[in-house]
């Protein structure tokens, strides 16, 4: 395939429309150990997905195929960096072209779960349900948005509710202009603060620091990360409330 139907980015998704999306767009000269590798078709849609690691040789992909001009994926198979069919995704989309379920099957064609979503008059994702094969909840969660002006990527709570559909607690969440998490709070379902965390990233939105606080704001734990001139990660240092170093991973 031709170089201009090939992209690079940091991570990828599929979007709320069915639509494979990148972020953190890389270049081809410069890129760092980690990454995705997009190929595109002639309608500018992606047809396939390789995940790059340092840690595996090789990588592991993922075909996606369409219906007819649809840009909206219908399913797309995932396989391992051997080359393994590891499962087949399926997505749906309403008159509205918005995703509203998907699931997920084994090499068998057999459902292992499937998610219902919901969103509210701006298309926001307000809900996600993952029910089993049998139709029965696993798991919701509910993204709560305190102003009709916040993005769908900055949620300010999130609601998760058990297989009882019973809630089990609220995260908070705090987010800077450039859509990176600052701040995520856990209350248990009574509304108190159990624990949160704090996060700083360097000029190119790398996360370069996380720390971990009790809910009377000692610190329980924290950890720096560095990386080379690629953005490749080559230090991880993990330190305990008191400071102390207790371990080290470089690469």
């Amino acid at each position: 395939m031709s170089n201009e139907h090939v992209k690079y980015f940091r991570i990828g998704k599929i979007n709320k429309n069915a639509i494979v999306t990148g972020m953190w767009e890389l270049h081809a000269d410069k890129l760092p150990q980690d990454y995705i590798k997009y190929f595109y078709d002639d309608k500018n849609r992606v047809i396939r997905f390789e995940k790059y690691e340092r840690e595996f040789p090789g990588a592991s992909y993922r075909i996606y195929k369409y219906e007819g001009d649809s840009q909206s994926v219908k399913i797309s198979e995932w396989y391992d960096r051997f080359g393994n069919l590891k499962g087949i995704h399926r997505y749906y989309c309403d008159e509205k072209g918005l995703m509203v379920k998907r699931e997920e099957l084994d090499g068998q064609n057999n459902v292992k779960y499937y998610i219902l979503s919901q969103y509210d008059e701006q298309e926001r994702l307000i809900e996600e349900a993952w029910h089993n094969p049998d139709d029965s909840l696993d798991k919701r969660d509910r993204l709560i948005y305190d102003s009709p002006d916040l993005s769908e990527l900055t949620p300010s709570s999130e609601e998760k509710y058990n297989s009882s559909d019973e809630l089990d607690g609220v995260f908070h969440y705090k987010w800077d202009e450039r859509y990176n998490l600052l701040e995520k709070k856990w209350c248990n379902k009574d509304g108190e603060l159990k624990s949160y965390y704090t996060y700083k990233y360097n000029d190119k939105d790398l996360l370069t620091w996380i720390g971990l606080y009790h809910e009377d704001d000692t610190l329980q734990m924290s950890q720096n990360f560095t990386y080379d001139e690629k953005d490749n990660k080559v230090s991880e240092e993990i330190f305990d409330g008191k400071g102390n170093l207790v371990k080290r991973n470089t690469w």
